[in-house]
């Protein structure tokens, strides 16, 4: 094997080297992209259901107290999510619409 040989031998496994770095870099980056994907359909139940109980709480303090439409923006944290309750058509009784949104 003369000098030249073994420099074109080593170019080769250096460029290997390189590819195999670049494509086990790509399987790892679709890997993770995928994991956060499967966490998303339980991070959009989990705002859903923190939504609905914010409706069922507003609910409840209309029927407990009438006067509540007066604070109808409270500061309300369910499931470890931020819930902003709206309550609106306060002036009519018993006709209120009621909003919860949830960001996450």
């Amino acid at each position: 094997m003369t000098l030249n040989q073994r420099g074109a031998a080593l170019g080769i496994v250096i460029i290997s080297a390189v590819i195999f770095s670049i494509m086990a870099y790509a399987v790892l980056a679709m890997s993770l992209s995928k994991a956060q994907l499967a966490d998303y359909p339980v991070d959009r139940a989990r705002a859903h259901y923190a939504a609905e109980a914010g409706v069922v709480w507003a609910r409840e303090q209309l029927w407990n107290d009438s006067a509540f439409c007066a604070n109808s923006n409270p500061d309300l944290t369910m499931n470890g999510l931020d819930v902003d309750v709206q309550i609106s058509s306060c002036g009519t009784p018993g006709d209120h619409e009621i909003r919860a949104t949830v960001s996450f």
